[in-house]
C-alpha cells in the first residue's frame, strides 16, 4: 500500500507531450520541502520514497525551471 501522500503507481501520472514541463504533485511536494531547507534524507523519511526518487524529483524541477541548484550541488 503506497504511503498517505501518493497515488498508487496504476494511477500515477505519466509525463506526456506538452505536460513535459508541468511537475507533478508529488514534485511539487518534494520541492516544496527542499525549499524549506529539508535535505534529501530528510524529504525521503517525511514522503517515505527512495533517494533516487527525491534525486530524479529535483533534477525535473531543476530541468523544468531551467535554474541549476544555487551551488551546482545536489542536496545531500
Amino acid at each position: 500500500m503506497p504511503p498517505p501522500n501518493c497515488a498508487p503507481p496504476e494511477q500515477a501520472r505519466r509525463r506526456t507531450g506538452a505536460a513535459d514541463h508541468a511537475l507533478t504533485s508529488q514534485e511539487r511536494q518534494v520541492a516544496a520541502l527542499a525549499a524549506e531547507g529539508a535535505t534529501n534524507a530528510e524529504i525521503v523519511v517525511r514522503l517515505f520514497i527512495p533517494v533516487s526518487t527525491v534525486e530524479y524529483h529535483l533534477n525535473e524541477v531543476f530541468r523544468s525551471s531551467s535554474s541549476p541548484p544555487a551551488d551546482g550541488c545536489p542536496r545531500c
